[in-house]
């Protein structure tokens, strides 16, 4: 089975919903610097990482089980974007804070760019 479509979906979120949420921040005008983001952008992304993981653990039960069941890929992908967006909710309600509404509409967006974007292919290719 290869996990290529987890791993680049799951670090491409990651890395880029930051950008999106500075980008919202600036056109809302509200009091976001961009080097202030530069020096953080680092930051995001550990602390990202940390807390989308037991969201990953469930999508990668998941990601597993869906494998074994040779779904279509376009269902297999709606179904694993569901599971990222519903747990980026879950961890930006659960933080909170004054930015959270932008955390969960920008990895929301990362997230279903990035599923949409990417191949998933449970198969080795020598199978």
């Amino acid at each position: 089975m290869r996990w290529s479509y987890l791993i680049k979906h799951w670090f491409s979120t990651l890395f880029i919903g930051p950008v999106i949420a500075q980008i919202m921040l600036l056109v809302d005008s509200i009091d976001s610097l961009l080097f202030g983001f530069f020096e953080y952008y680092f930051l995001f992304i550990i602390f990202g990482f940390f807390f989308s993981t037991p969201t990953y653990l469930v999508y990668s039960l998941l990601y597993w089980y869906l494998a074994k069941k040779n779904l279509d890929e376009w269902k297999a992908k709606v179904i694993l974007i569901f599971v990222a967006i519903t747990g980026i909710v879950m961890t930006f309600s659960a933080i909170g804070g004054s930015v959270s509404d932008y955390g969960i509409i920008s990895y929301s967006i990362s997230s279903l760019l990035t599923g949409i974007f990417f191949k998933l292919n449970f198969k080795n290719d020598n199978n």
